[in-house]
């Protein structure tokens, strides 16, 4: 029963927020990323098998960070906005 109230719940917030969403987001893209957050909230005693994949995801979105921050730190004028 829980699980059920979450999916419905998460599909109609979900649903909402597409609806919603400005006009200068693209739909197709606004909706990719609702869909994925969907699967990652309602599926995630599915992806806990894979903990290896969780960490190596976190330390690559680390990295990515990390990278970003250098490159804006290299460009002065960037690095102001």
């Amino acid at each position: 029963m829980k699980n059920t109230i979450r999916i419905v719940a998460s599909l109609v917030i979900g649903t909402w927020m597409f609806w919603v969403c400005p006009p200068c987001f693209n739909k197709m893209l606004w909706g990719s990323i609702l869909a994925l957050f969907f699967i990652l909230i309602n599926f995630q005693n599915f992806f806990a098998r894979f903990r290896i994949l969780v960490q190596a995801a976190r330390v690559l979105v680390g990295l990515l960070f990390i990278f970003s921050g250098l490159v804006k730190e290299n460009d002065t004028v960037g690095f102001s906005y």
